[in-house]
């Protein structure tokens, strides 16, 4: 990307990069606190070669992390008080690489709507 002076680096990173969702999701949190720096480390290091860094921040998106005290990732999920976004919710990513070389979109957070925090 360097060598051509263009190319998207997507870095996936979550909301809880910018805040502590729960004290037990701290070190979860900590590790998404880490992508957000170093998206803007590396954007910083390499945008004026032509390199675009995007840090996409999902809120509560369907995935099959839920473990532990649920049954199924179902179960989870119909426990919370909110629907998760899915995967082609996050297709902003697809805008984000799409503009002209001129215009960088640094950051995209996406949530479902009745995600307050």
């Amino acid at each position: 990307m360097l060598d051509r002076g263009s190319g998207d680096v997507v870095i996936v990173s979550s909301l809880a990069g910018r805040r502590v969702p729960t004290a037990d999701r701290t070190v979860y949190a900590a590790t998404k606190h880490a992508l957000t720096a170093v998206a803007e480390g590396l954007r910083m290091a390499v945008g004026a070669r032509g390199v675009r860094v995007i840090n996409v921040e999902p809120g509560l998106g369907r995935t099959e992390l839920p473990e532990g005290p649920f049954r199924s990732v179902n179960q989870y999920y119909t426990e919370k008080e909110y629907s998760p976004i899915e995967a082609e919710d996050v297709a902003a990513v697809l805008y984000a690489v799409e503009q002209p070389p001129h215009v960088s979109v640094s950051e995209i957070l996406v949530r479902p709507t009745e995600q307050l925090k």
